[in-house]
């Protein structure tokens, strides 16, 4: 391992490649979306400041030639990060201020599952709305009034799914061309042995009322609806959720009417009481904590 002091001054600029370069007498380390360039001479921003562990060393893994480097938080939790949940866990934060986000977790667990969307029947409304697992997959949930949970299909080609409400049997379909964009793929529901069905939906329209069901989070110059829900299951049939383990979702909405909807997910298990920071591929680098009382604490760090 190659050890960095921070305790002389410092500049960390966040970048998105992946590459070690030596120019002149400056080298630099270019590291993956959460750690980046590293050099003397400049006074360390305001967020780095707070961020410098009371020891005064990072810990990064030796570089020889041209290598990408993994940040050392994965690396001392042996933990793999798909891209897919456009999150980095950095490790530990200290000498934070006043949090900028409180989230109530217990009034905002799975509060999404209920009346994002839907359609009617005659045993009552069954609620539609998209779910993340903590893989970065979405998937489509579906809870009946008379289920105890949702049942999940993953948004993929061939998606398809058999239910019994109220008594009566519906199936749903997904309504796939390569002719059109991803978002306007097409969700649609029909009752046993209807032509027409009683629900027909894009992925946008359905992402957009799925959206609105979070508590609003504002991050700086970021603004995020916030979810919290158990992961899914996929081993079992049919897809649940998984109430072993929790996501913490911030979900942006970064082009209005395009369908530029990215979700940042973060296990739940890797936030306690010992503030942990975590890059956003959107640039933001963000602390979170929780409360004895169950609140989570969310930290803007890129001021």
């Amino acid at each position: 391992m190659t050890r960095l002091s921070v305790g002389a001054p410092l500049a960390l600029l966040l970048l998105s490649s992946g590459v070690f370069a030596q120019s002149g007498a400056h080298k630099r380390l270019e590291l993956p979306a959460s750690l980046a360039v590293i050099q003397a001479g400049a006074p360390p921003a305001p967020w780095l400041q707070r961020a410098i562990p009371p020891q005064g060393v990072w810990e990064v893994p030796s570089i020889g030639g041209a290598h990408a480097v993994t940040p050392s938080p994965l690396r001392k939790t042996g933990l793999s990060v798909p891209p897919e949940t456009r999150v980095t866990p950095l490790g530990p934060v200290n000498a934070l201020g006043e949090p900028d986000v409180r989230l109530d977790l217990s009034a905002l667990k799975d509060r999404h599952w209920h009346g994002a969307d839907g359609f009617d029947t005659p045993a009552g409304r069954v609620s539609m709305t998209i779910s993340f697992s903590l893989q970065g997959n979405p998937y489509l949930a579906v809870r009946a009034p008379d289920w105890k949970e949702p049942v999940f299909h993953r948004f993929e080609m061939g998606m398809r799914g058999d239910w019994r409400i109220g008594g009566t049997a519906y199936r749903l379909d997904f309504d796939v061309s390569i002719f059109r964009p991803k978002a306007s793929n097409i969700v649609q529901v029909f009752r046993a042995g209807e032509d027409l069905p009683v629900y027909k939906h894009t992925i946008l329209e359905l992402q957009k009322k799925s959206y609105i069901t979070g508590a609003a989070a504002s991050l700086g110059r970021h603004h995020y609806r916030f979810f919290h829900a158990d992961d899914v299951d996929s081993s079992a049939n049919p897809t649940r959720p998984d109430p072993r383990r929790q996501g913490l979702v911030f979900i942006e909405n970064a082009g209005v009417g395009t369908g530029g909807f990215a979700a940042y997910i973060v296990d739940a298990s890797m936030v306690g009481p010992e503030a942990q920071g975590f890059f956003f591929d959107n640039g933001q680098t963000v602390a979170m904590r929780t409360t004895p009382d169950g609140t989570l604490e969310v930290f803007d760090l890129s001021k």
